[in-house]
């Protein structure tokens, strides 16, 4: 079970990629098929929220230690720590906006089915960036 929380992808990222790249790939991919699932809760059933919850809580929840990782193995030490403060910048940002553009979706479109497929293309195009951020990934910064 620690594989699926941040310190257990922290440290299978850091055991076995040489690129972060890959992991952070493998956590959008998830997130988008548990976004998917969430979505297919109305029609499967109850049974696939706790599914959709664990998946998302295991994904997207989870980036966090294999982008802060990504900073200490791949940024030189003396930008690291503004290299740190953008990515949270950004996660900080997202956290703050997401649910009040979430609420104004399902409030427009009268669908949560919607607003959740915005989340899952939005997980899509952060696998689409990692996995061009992993093919032209050259190795650690100098």
């Amino acid at each position: 079970m620690s594989t699926i929380s941040s310190p257990g992808w922290g440290s299978w990222g850091d055991r076995t990629s040489r690129s972060l790249a890959t992991p952070l790939m493998w956590l959008a991919v998830g997130a988008v098929l548990a976004t998917g699932i969430l979505i297919s809760a109305d029609a499967g059933g109850a049974l696939l929220l706790p599914v959709a919850a664990v998946g998302l809580g295991s994904t997207a929840v989870a980036w966090n230690a294999i982008g802060m990782l990504a900073i200490v193995r791949d940024v030189a030490p003396g930008i690291s720590g503004a290299a740190s403060g953008r990515v949270l910048l950004g996660f900080y940002v997202g956290l703050l906006s997401s649910p009040v553009a979430f609420g104004f979706v399902v409030d427009r479109t009268g669908s949560y089915t919607v607003a959740w497929v915005g989340v899952g293309v939005l997980f899509a195009v952060g696998a689409v960036v990692a996995w061009r951020w992993r093919s032209s990934d050259t190795g650690p910064a100098a």
